[in-house]
């Protein structure tokens, strides 16, 4: 981080931050940025706020701060910044305390202390919003500079802050810089030649309520069409919860229609060249299903998982489920011509695209051709031709994926979602790994003439704890197939939409026995 700005909220900080990006430091946080455009970083605020004034947790340090900063709630770390960054400069924005105290008392105050965005900010965490962390934290931030009365300590807390810095920072390192005073000691302190335009400024007290509203009334919008589809869901939930238990009130840890002694037999010989398609689901790679592919390959297995176009990183997105039907396509293409029996394995997104790409290989296991034998999908989506992931499902997508102004998809709550039965250290490295998907890649319809579980024998593992894809949506799709006259072999496991790593083992047998059935 080169340059770090250290003045309090209302002093010119909104003015810095576009200065500084005309000057070229294109990567500037602001308050606003965390509130409005990234309120996921609020939550890190929030834990760095709670571990600083109450000992919980740990303080941030580098590695949480690499970026430039301006304002609150970054501002409050000042020392943490200051000893993290040695060599960065330090921009002090100042304002006459009086004029300030003012300032804070007709925007921000209104703000913190309004009962509608107290009841905002508790919708926000009942309904799992992505900026359900930024009230709780400007509570704290609040509690932590003011001691909760901002009028009788906001002065002192301004001046001693003031101080605290100049005490910290060494004097060549710190300028102490009002945006009335224009570019020129800006533009020295940074080395940058001076701009012909004027310094901007624009955070004045009409300015910012305006915006504060803006925030408001997008949000209020946000909540109540939240509301409404998580209301939706929640009915569609019950009722068909209540539908199931009638028609099948049986349950246990995991459930197969096929006979016992079939379930017993997974030892056979493998009398022709057999290897495992693993597809991953969006936002995953291949890493993620470690420990599932080693199970596989202690049986003898040879795995064949690659990295999705779609999950390449890439932002914004630049491949599409085309992309990914191809790129399978071509991996099948070139197993079968090599004589190759193939068992896909489906996960989640991966029931697309097996769905869509396998069709043409279909081949009966006694076969001496090289093909596609079965599929199994792992809590997966089942689509028929011409549809899309959000088509599925009405043209939306859940309430808890969240599109982004950049054509990416983010997740509300992604450990809950996807990694809800797995030790909270395993999660968050899974949660870590997860790489961007797109918004488009999500409601690009597949492009195929008949998909190929009409053709080939389908196996689908329900997972009885998915709150991603909740398991009365995966019953519901299996129906539809076997509505249209398809068998499908089904299993049933007390496991997250991730079972590749709470209960990995299970995945294996069902493997081994699907592959088995054809030695019978």
């Amino acid at each position: 981080m080169k340059v770090i700005c250290l003045g309090y909220s209302r002093t010119g900080t909104r003015s810095l931050r576009d200065a500084l990006m005309m000057l070229g430091f294109n990567h500037t946080y602001h308050t606003f940025d965390a509130a409005w455009l990234r309120p996921q970083d609020c939550k890190f605020w929030l834990d760095g706020l709670r571990a600083k004034c109450d000992g919980i947790g740990n303080v941030p340090g580098r590695a949480e701060f690499d970026r430039a900063i301006t304002d609150m709630p970054a501002a409050y770390f000042a020392e943490e910044l200051i000893s993290a960054y040695p060599d960065a400069k330090i921009i002090l924005t100042v304002r006459n305390v009086d004029g300030w105290h003012r300032s804070v008392k007709s925007t921000l105050e209104i703000a913190d202390n309004s009962l509608v965005n107290a009841l905002l900010g508790l919708t926000a965490r009942l309904l799992l919003m992505p900026n359900r962390w930024n009230h709780p934290m400007f509570q704290t931030l609040h509690r932590a500079l003011y001691h909760g009365n901002f009028e009788s300590n906001g002065r002192k807390s301004f001046e001693d802050y003031y101080n605290k810095v100049r005490a910290l920072v060494p004097k060549e390192r710190l300028l102490e810089y009002h945006v009335s005073q224009g570019w020129e000691p800006l533009c020295e302190f940074l080395g940058r030649p001076v701009p012909a335009e004027e310094v901007p400024f624009i955070n004045q007290t009409e300015v910012i309520n305006k915006r504060l509203d803006k925030m408001w009334i997008a949000n209020t919008k946000a909540q109540l069409k939240r509301l409404l589809d998580v209301s939706a869901y929640t009915a569609l939930t019950v009722l068909i919860a209540m539908l199931m238990a009638i028609a099948d009130p049986t349950s246990g840890n995991w459930r197969t229609d096929e006979p016992q002694a079939q379930r017993n037999n997974h030892s056979f010989l493998m009398a022709k060249k057999e290897a495992i398609l693993l597809i991953t689901g969006a936002w995953h790679l291949p890493k993620h299903y470690h420990k599932l592919i080693s199970g596989l390959q202690t049986k003898g297995l040879r795995v064949i998982c690659e990295r999705l176009p779609t999950n390449n990183g890439v932002v914004p997105p630049n491949a599409t489920i085309h992309d990914d039907v191809q790129f399978v396509k071509d991996i099948v293409a070139k197993e079968v011509a090599s004589g190759t029996h193939l068992t896909v394995v489906g996960h989640s997104w991966g029931g697309m695209i097996s769905s869509a790409a396998l069709t043409e290989f279909a081949v009966d296991p006694s076969s001496d051709k090289g093909g596609v034998t079965d599929i199994i999908l792992i809590a997966a989506f089942i689509p028929s031709e011409s549809d899309s992931l959000a088509g599925m499902f009405g043209g939306n997508l859940p309430p808890y994926l969240v599109s982004q102004p950049n054509d990416t998809v983010i997740w509300v709550d992604p450990i809950e979602h996807l990694y809800n039965d797995i030790a909270p250290e395993e999660a968050k490295w899974a949660d870590d790994l997860r790489v961007a998907h797109g918004h488009t890649a999500q409601y690009t319809s597949i492009e195929c003439d008949r998909v190929a579980w009409r053709d080939i024998p389908l196996t689908y593992i329900v997972c009885e704890l998915d709150q991603a894809l909740p398991a009365f949506v995966q019953d519901i799709m299996v129906s539809k197939v076997e509505e249209q006259g398809v068998k499908v072999r089904k299993y049933r496991l007390a496991a997250s939409h991730s079972p590749f790593l709470s209960i990995p083992g299970k995945l294996v047998e069902i493997v081994m026995e699907v592959m088995s059935s054809h030695q019978l």
